[in-house]
């Protein structure tokens, strides 16, 4: 399957299935082209660090610490806020007990505007649209949905 950059639309990435899991993620070779894949959700870097949400057979993931967790709204608690120009996403799992804060700068993710195209905050910031979608019980069946197909 393929997943795209939040905010560089054109920059893939593939996601390899083993044995019905989601298994391994993989920087395309330029010279590859994956657009006959399906699309199966959004990745980008956070501060040097690989965050994606994904949807696999009607589940959602969320991948950080270099690993996929399956999320459903009692093992993964998603918050985000904004301190300055530094945004803090973090990924309470329940599950472990666990908490993982990722610190990014905000100042970087700022939205497009021209005469033609308005993006919104979360267009350009997978933090932000990470915590909007998981702390919405309609996004999340849309997630689901959408990109399951």
């Amino acid at each position: 399957m393929r997943i795209i950059a939040k905010q560089i639309s054109n920059d893939n990435a593939k996601i390899v299935i083993e044995t019905n899991r989601l298994a391994l993620v993989t920087t395309i070779d330029p010279s590859e082209d994956i657009n006959h894949l399906p699309q199966k959700g959004y990745f980008d870097y956070l501060n040097g660090e690989l965050i994606m949400l994904v949807s696999f057979e009607n589940k959602i993931y969320l991948y950080f610490n270099n690993e996929f967790h399956f999320f459903n709204n009692e093992n993964i608690k998603v918050d985000y806020q904004v301190l300055d120009k530094e945004a803090l996403l973090t990924f309470y799992n329940s599950r472990d007990d666990k908490t993982t804060i990722i610190r990014y700068s905000t100042e970087e993710k700022e939205p497009i505007s021209t005469l033609w195209y308005t993006e919104d905050e979360e267009d350009s910031n997978l933090g932000l649209w990470i915590y909007n979608v998981l702390n919405n019980q309609e996004r999340i069946e849309i997630m689901r949905q959408h990109y399951s197909e």
